[in-house]
């Protein structure tokens, strides 16, 4: 399974992402779970956790923008904030690619080490 959704410290969420995106149906998961938290209808953080991704097809970077874009019709924006812990070349220029096809719904903070998270928060 490509994320892993964490929810013990709602509302701040914990999204860590694992090494690759094997199918679209792992995209359609992460997508899906994002999608049942507005359903909640209670503000929320995301962080993810992009340590562990080794690549990612530029597909999905595409397909993000686009979820984005469905994200931004929703009647009330949820998401308060995101805060991407990013370690690597590759991600942070996969991120740029996905934020210049479509602006965030919410503010986006990038950081390389968690030890940033509280400050943010």
């Amino acid at each position: 399974m490509f994320a892993t959704f964490n929810y013990t410290q709602f509302p701040i969420i914990y999204v860590h992402l694992n090494s690759t995106i094997i199918d679209d149906h792992d995209f359609t998961h992460f997508t899906d779970e994002w999608l049942q938290i507005y359903k909640k209808q209670q503000y929320f953080t995301l962080i993810f956790d992009t340590s562990q991704i080794s690549y990612i097809p530029l597909i999905y970077s595409i397909r993000m923008a686009q979820f984005i874009q469905t994200l931004k019709q929703q009647p009330i924006q949820y998401l308060q904030q995101s805060i991407m812990i990013i370690t690597n070349y590759f991600v942070q220029t996969m991120a740029s690619i996905i934020f210049k096809l479509q602006s965030p719904v919410a503010p986006v903070y990038i950081i390389s080490d968690k030890f940033y998270i509280h400050s943010i928060l």
